[in-house]
């Protein structure tokens, strides 16, 4: 397994529990299915779209709530960060919700894992050539 799968996969489950943190209000909280559905190569490519993003978004957020001198600043910044999330993740028509549970299944699915690893690797060599 090569560096970038490691941390993509770490990364994965990285956001997931920051996003899985109990939620602030009612508005935030999403039904998720426990349903284990197979997940489709066109689910995995809007996935892979945003996930970039969304992991930046992650990555910078993290230190901040972290490091929040109470409580309060804490859940606005994990607030405000939700929101940016959701908004980036309705560009590729997925909820919070449906990628909370995307995720939480490709952490525990080594093959459908690799699967989004190959689609991923892909929409990014994409944007590269169009760079």
């Amino acid at each position: 397994m090569s560096n970038m799968q490691k941390t993509a996969g770490v990364a994965l489950i990285a956001v997931v529990g920051l996003l899985l943190a109990p939620p602030l209000s009612a508005q935030e909280a999403e039904p998720t299915s426990n349903e284990s559905a197979e997940v489709t190569t066109e689910v995995l490519e809007r996935m892979a779209t945003v996930y970039p993003t969304v992991l930046a978004l992650a990555e910078e957020a993290t230190p901040r709530i972290e490091e929040a001198e109470t409580h309060a600043v804490a859940e606005a910044l994990r607030h405000q960060l939700v929101a940016r999330i959701s908004a980036v993740l309705a560009t590729a028509d997925l909820t919070l919700g449906e990628y909370t549970d995307l995720v939480a299944h490709l952490n525990q699915n080594e093959e459908d894992r690799e699967r989004f690893q190959r689609v991923l690797n892909r929409v990014l060599a994409s944007a590269i050539e169009q760079v």
